[in-house]
């Protein structure tokens, strides 16, 4: 376009040129004679110029919309956030759930062990925590993304605790109960953390009263994470303070004090997830392997502990009938105090023999029970 008014310009330009009056001298009367040849040749090369110049143009302008097209296609930096920040929690989202499901797969495996009540309640108590902060962590992330996350209500949030789901009243199963806490502000980052750090640490004590099997990588990566939630439990207790501002949870507004609606902090706040999924990742793996080998292992050895028990009580029981068989025929004889001394002797042979077969039934029921 631009090189098509430079070619029209220079051509009003000889135009004026050629229109000047005539000069006195015999060189330009000379000049003046031969120019009309010449000047007809010129503008004839600078009107086809001219038209090539105009259709180059017109070509430029008609592809220009194009680019337009895809300067709009491109995404904003704003919606490249939005999206990164949606992935990284549903990331995060994803690993516990898988948490969640190996604990699910270890409560029902746990069952056929003896001894397995603290670690059926320790996993329940586990799997709560867990759903507290997966909501605390989504509502974080649904302030700073809310075009591609939403927010979950309280309402739906429900106990995992299995024992309550299949206890029945009458024949029916009761409905499921909702975990109604007050804990669900963004101030209780802090103590969330802390207490999921001491269920942690109470969890693994429960795994380790199995002495049968002991997994040295589910200790250390069960520290390790106990060690980092008690940090950023500190950490995140400096941001408790005396400010207080409105906030949008779940469907009503209230109001929440501390620096925890800051954007700095709640950035903070949904970068720990990255920290955390890895940290979940290590304890899934570890639980998988438990779960595959460690649950077996302890299994083969309670069982092998019960066969000795039995075995103890058959034999006590014999060792009892034994005894009370002989007792029926020396019991009578108390003439002497040889014959006194042998019924005591049999009478207190019968006493341990059955002590010691009610203390077998006794520790194995306790296993299989407790």
């Amino acid at each position: 376009m631009f090189r098509s008014q430079g070619v029209a310009h220079a051509t009003r330009s000889f135009h004026n040129t050629t229109s000047l009056p005539s000069v006195t001298s015999p060189y330009a009367r000379n000049e003046a004679f031969t120019d009309p040849k010449r000047k007809q040749f010129i503008i004839s090369l600078l009107d086809v110029l001219s038209e090539l110049s105009n259709e180059a143009s017109s070509d430029n302008d008609a592809n220009l919309p194009s680019d337009f097209e895809d300067d709009r296609d491109d995404p904003t930096m704003d919606e490249k956030l939005q999206v990164a920040g949606s992935e990284l929690f549903n990331k995060f989202e994803r690993r516990i759930n898988s948490l969640n499901k190996e604990l699910r797969d270890l409560a029902n495996t746990a069952r056929q062990l003896g001894s397995s009540v603290g670690i059926l309640s320790s996993t329940f108590r586990l799997q709560e925590r867990l759903v507290k902060l997966l909501f605390l962590f989504r509502e974080n992330a649904a302030t700073l993304f809310p075009r591609k996350i939403s927010r979950q209500p309280r309402e739906t949030l429900v106990n995992p605790n299995l024992m309550d789901r299949q206890r029945t009243w009458r024949g029916q199963r009761p409905p499921l109960r909702p975990i109604h806490d007050e804990g669900f502000d963004p101030k209780s980052f802090p103590g969330q953390f802390a207490s999921f750090a001491e269920d942690i640490v109470t969890f693994l004590n429960c795994l380790n009263e199995f002495p049968e099997f002991t997994d040295e990588a589910v200790n250390t990566s069960t520290r390790a994470f106990e060690v980092d939630l008690k940090y950023w439990a500190s950490c995140l207790q400096e941001y408790k303070g005396s400010v207080s501002t409105w906030a949008c949870i779940g469907h009503s507004s209230q109001l929440v004090s501390g620096q925890f609606r800051y954007p700095a902090v709640q950035r903070y706040i949904h970068d720990l997830t990255t920290e955390i999924g890895e940290h979940v990742d290590s304890i899934i793996v570890n639980l998988s392997m438990f779960i595959e080998i460690g649950v077996p292992t302890i299994w083969f050895a309670q069982q092998h502990a019960t066969g000795n028990l039995l075995n103890l009580s058959t034999i006590a029981t014999f060792f009892s009938a034994v005894t009370a068989t002989t007792l029926q025929f020396s019991y009578q004889l108390t003439d002497g105090v040889l014959e006194k001394s042998v019924n005591a002797f049999w009478f207190s042979s019968l006493v341990f023999s059955i002590a010691a077969a009610v203390n077998s039934l006794l520790g194995l029921t306790w296993k299989q029970a407790m």
